[in-house]
């Protein structure tokens, strides 16, 4: 199956924006829960309090993640994206190159594969700078 230019640059920046949006989103709606609980995981390493900041800190995670997919698959699949498509541009910009190859090899879509780890590698490389643009936005 073919994949055109513009889907393939178009997934991952839809990917991206998500997963920028879900962080701001979970940063405005738990920055005066999470942050207080991440510096105490970060100041003492003790077994009780990291069990105790554990469910706020899985919350906001899993927040991150529903914003995340609802803006992919809710703005890709009106758009009439490639399911295949939009699942490992998600995948590469939640969890990185490796596991983008392993979704596209899994897919069996091997036109996925190189465009997966690329845009995983960028991710390394702009995610850093997005992550600070986050924490200065939630500051």
């Amino acid at each position: 199956m073919k994949v055109a230019g513009g889907r393939i640059l178009t997934s991952p920046a839809l990917a991206t924006v998500a997963t920028f949006a879900g962080c701001l989103f979970a940063g405005v709606l738990f920055s005066g829960w999470i942050g207080p609980e991440i510096s105490k995981i970060s100041a003492s390493p003790a077994i009780p309090e990291v069990v105790l900041a554990g469910p706020a800190i899985t919350l906001f995670t899993v927040s991150v993640l529903v914003v995340h997919a609802v803006v992919v698959y809710g703005v890709g699949w009106p758009l009439r994206f490639d399911l295949g498509t939009l699942s490992v541009a998600s995948q590469a910009a939640i969890g990185g190159p490796d596991s983008a190859l392993v979704l596209s090899m899994s897919l069996k879509r091997a036109d996925l594969q190189t465009h997966g780890i690329v845009v995983g590698i960028l991710g390394y490389a702009v995610g850093n700078y997005v992550g600070f643009v986050c924490a200065v936005v939630l500051r």
